[in-house]
């Protein structure tokens, strides 16, 4: 698999790298991911974690920057059947400045025409309203809640999911 080199303006999203470590040391520190994403490692375990995914083709795992700066992280895991997980944060520093919203869009369209993905989901805690509202702006579609259907911290929580398909993008 190709690794992707995505952007616009000064969006860019790329494959992770060691460049990228530091970020992310600042993101399992940082009390808004943790409320949601359960990271139980280094930022270095994190990147070798994600890597070794990357090498056995289970994950696309991107940096997104903001004019040459890491701010965020966005990631596909793939499923059989040509279906894709999404899941995306953002520092501090790149919240409030629609990165999460562009790079989505830029991640799903990439995952459509280079990867043939079929179908892209992604889940929403309820009460993220910050993430839910990125989905919605990115075309994803709600399609419900599924009960007890994840773990954080020890404690099963519902998901909101979302989906798109190729259809689902406009012109």
């Amino acid at each position: 698999m190709v690794a992707p080199d995505l952007g616009e303006d000064r969006l860019r999203l790329r494959l992770l790298s060691e460049y990228d470590i530091a970020g992310l040391e600042q993101a399992v520190r940082d009390p808004e991911i943790a409320r949601w994403f359960a990271y139980r490692r280094s930022g270095r375990e994190l990147y070798e974690k994600k890597m070794r995914e990357w090498h056995d083709e289970k994950q696309v795992p991107l940096a997104i920057l903001d004019a040459g700066s890491f701010v965020g992280h966005i990631f596909l895991e793939l499923l059989p059947d040509e279906i894709a997980l999404v899941g995306y944060w953002l520092l501090p520093e790149g919240r409030g400045h629609g990165h999460a919203t562009r790079a989505l869009k830029l991640v799903s369209s990439w995952a459509f025409r280079s990867l043939g993905i079929a179908r892209l989901e992604l889940s929403v805690t309820p009460g993220n309203h910050r993430s839910r509202a990125v989905a919605e702006r990115a075309g994803y579609v709600y399609e419900g809640t599924q009960r007890a259907a994840g773990v954080h911290k020890g404690q099963r929580f519902d998901k909101e999911t979302f989906s798109l398909l190729p259809a689902d993008l406009s012109d």
